[in-house]
Order: C-alpha cells, then sequence, then structure tokens
C-alpha cells in the first residue's frame, strides 16, 4: 500500500462544548465543512487536501500519507479510525523518534495509552534493530479524577503487555505518575513522548525528563496546542523557558522540543 488516506471524523471533546452544542450551530458547521471537503477532494490522492487531526489543509504535499516505511507501520490500523483521524500527530511521533535513533539515550512514552502509536512508531523506525529500552507509563485503569478514554479500564494493563511481549526491551510500567518513574526512568534519555491530560503532573514529569534528556534528543508533548489544554501550554513553555529550551507549536497541536 503505497497511499493512506486519513479519516475525517471530528473526535476532538470540544465539539462537545459551545457553541457545538447548539445544534443550529453544529448542523451548519458540519454543512460547510462537507461543501468545502468535497470541492476540495480532501483526503483523496493527489489532491493536496487533508482533513483530520482537527486541519483543514490544502495545496500540501502530504508525502507522509505515501511514505513506504510509514505505510507499512500503519498497515495494521488501516480500519482503526481514531488512529487513522490522528495520522498526522502519528507521523510527526515517528518523525520524531527516527530523528533520536542514533542519539545516546533510551526511549520514553509517558502516557501510553492503548500502545497503538508506539506500536505505529517501533515498526516505522524498526526498533528490532535499536540497543535502546523504551519505557512505557501510564495509569491504565480509571482515573479517580481525570477524564477516562474508551479503553481504560482493569484489563488495559495487560493487553499492552501482551501487545509488546514479543519485544523485551519495550517495559510498561503501570501506576501513578511521576511516583512510578521512580528507579524505572532510564537514566539518559533520546525521545520522549508526554500525554496525560493533566498540566500539573504533565509539568512534573516534564522537568524530569528533561533533566535527563540529551542534546538533540526530542520531546514531543501531545497536549501543548489545543486550547482546552491551555494550563500545559502556560506551564510547558515557562518551564522551558526557565531551562533555557524553547518548545514548537505544531499545527497538529503538538508542541516539540528538541533539546539544547
Amino acid at each position: 500500500m503505497d497511499f493512506i488516506p486519513p479519516h475525517s471524523a471530528l473526535f476532538n471533546a470540544s465539539y462537545q462544548e459551545a457553541p457545538f452544542t447548539n445544534p443550529t450551530i453544529r448542523v451548519a458547521f458540519q454543512s460547510a465543512l462537507q461543501i468545502i471537503a468535497q470541492v476540495l477532494g480532501v483526503n483523496a490522492k493527489g489532491s493536496g487536501a487533508h482533513l483530520a487531526d482537527d486541519l483543514l489543509v490544502w495545496f500540501r504535499n502530504l508525502g507522509f500519507t505515501e511514505d513506504p516505511d510509514f505505510c507499512r507501520a500503519m498497515e495494521p490500523y488501516l480500519e482503526d479510525k481514531v488512529l487513522r483521524a490522528r495520522i498526522w500527530r502519528v507521523y510527526a511521533l515517528c518523525w520524531a523518534a527516527k530523528s533520536a535513533m542514533n542519539l545516546p539515550g533510551h526511549f520514553v512514552d509517558i502516557g501510553c495509552y492503548d500502545g497503538k502509536t508506539i506500536d505505529v512508531m517501533r515498526r516505522f523506525i524498526r526498533y528490532e534493530k535499536l540497543e535502546k529500552d523504551w519505557v512505557l507509563y501510564d495509569l491504565f485503569d480509571y482515573h479517580p479524577t481525570e477524564r477516562s478514554k474508551q479503553f481504560h479500564g482493569p484489563e488495559l494493563y495487560g493487553k499492552v503487555c501482551a501487545m509488546f511481549a514479543d519485544t523485551p526491551r519495550i517495559k510498561v510500567v503501570k501506576g501513578f505518575l511521576p511516583q512510578s518513574m521512580t528507579g524505572t526512568l532510564p537514566d539518559l534519555i533520546a525521545f520522549a513522548q508526554i500525554d496525560l491530560n493533566s498540566a500539573a503532573v504533565e509539568i512534573d514529569c516534564l522537568k524530569i525528563v528533561l533533566e535527563r534528556m540529551t542534546p538533540g534528543g526530542m520531546i514531543v508533548l501531545d497536549d501543548y496546542g489545543f486550547k482546552r489544554y491551555h494550563e500545559s501550554y502556560a506551564s510547558q513553555k515557562k518551564l522551558a523557558e526557565s531551562m533555557g529550551q524553547v518548545i514548537f507549536e505544531s499545527p497538529t497541536g503538538q508542541g516539540i522540543l528538541i533539546k539544547r
């Protein structure tokens, strides 16, 4: 397969809030979006138009949708509408991980959820050829105070462990953060993703990760650019600046930090 058409469903929780709670506005918005999508021929091969990741763009190359390595990595998830609706974010993670492959240090994912994105990433970079650990953190179960996702629950931890059982260097750690990082976090980190949907916990984890990040290492902050996570944006930006770092706010909503 040499082309992955994104899935254009609107999954962002903000679409459940005002003004979209007004039926008239919601219908008008969806109708306008459908018309624009039809005119541009979005998500069709060669159209140069893309609707996913809460982004509508046109006059683009969209080369990642035809990248042979990325298409191969995504192949098991072609029917996964959520993953395909976030396909640009997934590719950004693949790019960041590949950029850090030859740097000293290990890989870390803080808030790995169901592990699917990490599975795509490991396939993309051919992780089995690397001499790096990859430590995955999550509570996995229902959180007492934060919004849970569809698959959060008592069985998720076991499912993620089973997904990576064929790769001993990928280690899955269950527990509250940042406490569960004690004794399990690598001393030197080349790549990290942080996605916890909680500003206070994310900033605690980011500080620890930054102190262990190798120069040139990549950190992807999943919540950085989304309006409903403005507290995450503000606190992460302030911390980065205090440590002499710069975060790029990507149109995908991700923040990308290259350790200086």
